[in-house]
């Protein structure tokens, strides 16, 4: 897939506004706003029509951490990391 033009900054805001406009406004709150600007740049290298908060939480940590999530034709998630291991507390 060819990478998207460059937008300008007010067009890359207009875009953000857009799209987060139709997420949870709880999800929403969750992010800093330069975090929303970096999934919402993110969103737009995907080239899905899957909203960031329709995301896995795991794909919104690989966002943040710069890579673009990806799905199957079945709107599943494809990770781009292996898997996470859970990591129990230990007790005392």
């Amino acid at each position: 897939m060819a990478e998207p033009a460059p937008l300008s900054g007010i067009e890359e805001l207009r875009r953000a506004v857009k799209l987060f406009d139709k997420c949870n406004e709880t999800w929403n709150r969750f992010y800093t706003t330069a975090q929303l600007l970096q999934l919402a740049a993110k969103h737009r290298e995907s080239g899905t029509e899957i909203p960031p908060h329709r995301w896995t939480p795991r794909q919104c940590r690989e966002a943040l951490r710069g890579l673009v999530p990806k799905f199957d034709d079945a709107g599943n998630p494809i990770y781009s990391t292996p898997h996470e291991k859970f990591v129990p507390i230990a007790k005392k």
